[in-house]
């Protein structure tokens, strides 16, 4: 069976969405399995294991969207590709009740959006996630840390300081292991059944 690969470099997407986009892929007729993903080096390491990887895969960067599909034929393969962008290129179109809401674009305007609001889940590139957990735990919230590369160093701190404050904080331990299908939003507080979500870098929040 054919495996193609589509690579858009520098296009960052929220995880869970890349995971939904992955399952849909994979439900199609006539695609054996399918996987979207960032280019990262536990991303590629992950395909290739499942026999995904291709040369135009492994020169792929940690900031490049990949999509890879193994598919009856080509024209099932593209076809599912072709799938794959058109639903993210829809998700990347602001809505008119987005624009009138203004959005939060950082952890304080989501708390003043949702004050009442107790656990933060994370799942920013690894860069950016030990330091938004901290600021979520000095803010008093509750922090589910599901990034990859997250060094197991900055984890035990982020454990000690929640430990400190009464806190949960609930890590992968995303420097050991990784998944290109198990992604969640990249930020969300939540609260009793609301909950708010923002991306990194800013993008649209709902509630």
């Amino acid at each position: 069976m054919p495996i193609l690969t589509s690579i858009k470099p520098k296009s960052y997407h929220d995880s869970v969405r890349l995971m939904r986009v992955s399952e849909m892929l994979s439900g199609l007729s006539q695609v054996k399995q399918a996987t979207v993903a960032m280019g990262t080096d536990a991303n590629k390491r992950v395909l290739a294991e499942v026999g995904l990887s291709t040369d135009e895969l492994r020169g792929a960067g940690a900031n490049d969207l990949v999509i890879v599909v193994e598919a009856d034929s080509e024209t099932a393969g593209r076809a599912a590709i072709g799938e794959a962008e058109r639903i993210l290129a829809e998700g990347d179109r602001p809505t008119a009740a987005h624009v009138a809401a203004a959005p939060p674009r950082t952890l304080e305007q989501a708390r003043r959006a949702l004050a009442d609001a107790n656990l933060m889940l994370i799942s920013t590139p690894g860069a950016y996630a030990a330091l938004e957990a901290a600021k979520a735990l000095h803010a008093g919230m509750h922090v589910f840390l599901f990034s990859d590369n997250v060094t197991l160093d900055d984890e035990l701190a982020l454990k000690r300081l929640a430990a400190s404050k009464g806190l949960l904080m609930m890590g992968r331990a995303a420097g050991r292991r990784s998944s290109t299908a198990s992604r969640w939003p990249s930020r969300t507080c939540s609260s009793a059944g609301r909950s708010a979500s923002w991306e990194h870098p800013a993008r649209a929040c709902k509630s």
